[in-house]
């Protein structure tokens, strides 16, 4: 009964995918799959919208009712946008068929994990209790926001939009929650890879860097798990990883100090990287907005793509962009409201840097929409009080800023794609000579001063390529890939910056102040580069040389092997 109950899953998610790819593929015409490897997670979004909407405003108690209404409004929205994108004959078939494959391997690859630790209360997830008793919490039925399971007579104070789309297909599909909650896990990670794929494979048109895009970002760790390897081949101390005890490397690979890897410390604070989220299995917010991050990148990379074809936008196609964006910008607030000003932020950059719109008005204007009506349009969430943990934006103490030695602990693998290439744009298409020389030594000196005198090391990097990406879009007259790319570099760049200068204050204090905003903006820092080094590698293997490229590849295949040392002996 419980392999039927995956299947049940299994079934349910394809089904949200095809009812919303004639909607999917208007809004993304403009790529290769017509956005079908982000079909599911909008159409989990809408539906999770809609019967989120009918229970907030009363209209219907959350239930089988309320699903009933919601599936059927959201089918006949999806009709009547997509009509032109019904017919089957017209659809890409075969990148369809690579996209469910790629989606139902992960997919049964973490229900086989969740079967060797299916308790949901197992050593080391110490969110997994609350965030199942919001599941069972959501599930009693009722008119949103749904009750406290701590504290009776409250509604829940946190967001809980992605518990809200695992009680959806919990009630769809009839399973029990206990059971429910672990093929959720394997669903989360299952649209991630599916989605990481679309965006590799939709900015190269190559399948390769769709698969490379899921071993970088959804597979990949950062080489903490390398040092402590060496740490045990040696038997001493590397880097502050302790050897640990073991008679061959496969005992060392069953007792890995899963632990000390993953809980990378960073004066204080803690970042992972997706891969470990997946399989710690713990259903938190930041681990269940990864899809859909990945999602709304695709959709502004869709739009982005669209404004540079030769058929001007019609007015239904940019109402229904608007509509879809904002919807998926506004359920960042009730997922895990961190994303939401990062992706106000690219939202604003990405039309007015990238000039989506021909008209100067429109690329100020149409950002201002979608914020707006993404705040509107979750307005009972605001109005319910659930941000209390809020305090404000406060400056960092010296003392707890990151040295540029974590930085690398962390992203090392994209910064070496991400550097190179814009090492290699810098050389070939912009500066040359003696004045690439003076404008490399006016941004470096002042930068690694000031990263001296006040202890700010993370400036020497991001300043620089921060700079730089800016620059390279002020100079290019084409925005094609590679400027989208640059724009991601960029909120990279500034968001480690971000986290070096400011925090969010809120119910962490003392010296643990910035817990929250290092590991769930770092996150955010994790995917955009992950994509940009996708993007890198894809150029650079097209423009070196054979030796170079051979002595580039030995490099990056060493530090692949780095950053999976630890999700290996993890899984």
């Amino acid at each position: 009964m419980q392999v039927a109950y995956v299947l049940y899953w299994w079934l349910a998610l394809m089904a949200a995918g095809f009812l919303i790819f004639p909607l999917t593929s208007r809004v993304c015409s403009s790529l290769a799959d017509k956005g079908y490897s982000i079909s599911k997670i909008v159409g989990l979004t809408l539906l999770t919208f809609v019967s989120w909407m009918l229970s907030s405003l009363h209209i219907l108690p959350f239930g089988y009712a309320n699903i009933a209404v919601s599936i059927l409004i959201l089918a006949a929205f999806s009709l009547f946008f997509g009509r032109k994108n019904l017919k089957i004959s017209e659809w890409p078939l075969k990148k369809i068929l690579v996209s469910d494959a790629i989606f139902t391997a992960a997919f049964m690859l973490l229900v086989l994990i969740q079967f060797g630790k299916a308790d949901i209360c197992y050593k080391g997830a110490a969110d997994a209790f609350y965030n199942h008793a919001f599941i069972e919490s959501i599930l009693r039925g009722g008119y949103a926001p749904p009750p406290d399971p701590f504290w009776a007579g409250s509604s829940i104070p946190y967001y809980y939009g992605g518990h809200y789309v695992v009680v959806l297909l919990t009630r769809l599909t009839g399973i029990p929650a206990p059971i429910a909650y672990n093929i959720a896990l394997a669903m989360f990670y299952a649209v991630a890879v599916c989605a990481c794929y679309g965006l590799g494979y939709n900015i190269t048109k190559k399948k390769r860097y769709g698969f490379a895009a899921v071993l970088f970002i959804c597979v990949a760790g950062y080489i903490s798990g390398f040092f402590q390897l060496m740490a045990y081949a040696s038997n001493h101390t590397v880097l502050g990883y302790a050897p640990v005890g073991a008679q061959n490397i496969i005992d060392w690979m069953q007792n890995f100090d899963f632990w000390t890897a993953t809980g990378f410390v960073i004066n204080k604070a803690y970042v992972h990287y997706p891969a470990y989220a997946f399989l710690m299995a713990d259903m938190h917010t930041y681990f269940m907005s990864i899809p859909f991050q990945f999602a709304y990148i695709l959709l502004l990379y869709a739009v982005f793509k669209k404004s540079r074809g030769d058929v001007p936008l019609s007015r239904p196609d940019t109402l229904l962009t608007v509509v879809i964006l904002s919807v998926c910008l506004g359920f960042f607030f009730i997922l895990n409201t961190w994303e939401f000003p990062t992706y106000v932020v690219l939202t604003f950059a990405a039309f007015i840097i990238l000039k989506i719109r021909p008209r100067i008005r429109e690329n100020l204007f149409l950002p201002l929409i979608i914020t707006a009506l993404g705040f509107v349009l979750y307005l009972p969430y605001h109005l319910s009080g659930s941000m209390s943990g809020f305090a404000g934006i406060k400056i960092l103490p010296d003392m707890f800023r990151t040295s540029l030695g974590q930085l690398l602990e962390y992203v090392i693998l994209f910064l070496f794609v991400v550097v190179t290439l814009v090492l290699v744009l810098w050389k070939r298409d912009f500066l040359a000579g003696r004045r690439s020389i003076l404008v490399a030594a006016a941004i470096l000196i002042p930068v690694v001063l000031l990263a001296v005198l006040f202890h700010f090391q993370v400036l020497i990097i991001a300043v620089p390529l921060g700079l730089l990406c800016l620059y390279f879009l002020y100079k290019s007259e084409d925005r094609a890939e590679r400027e989208f790319i640059l724009l991601l570099i960029m909120m990279a760049m500034a968001l480690i910056f971000f986290c070096d200068f400011m925090y969010i204050d809120d119910v962490f204090s003392g010296d643990n102040e910035r817990f929250n905003t290092v590991m769930k903006v770092y996150y955010q820092v994790w995917i955009f580069l992950g994509v940009a080094a996708v993007y890198g590698l894809y150029t650079l293997l097209h423009y070196f040389k054979r030796f170079i490229k051979v002595a580039w590849i030995g490099v990056l295949a060493f530090l692949i092997f780095m950053a999976l040392v630890h999700p290996v002996a993890s899984t």
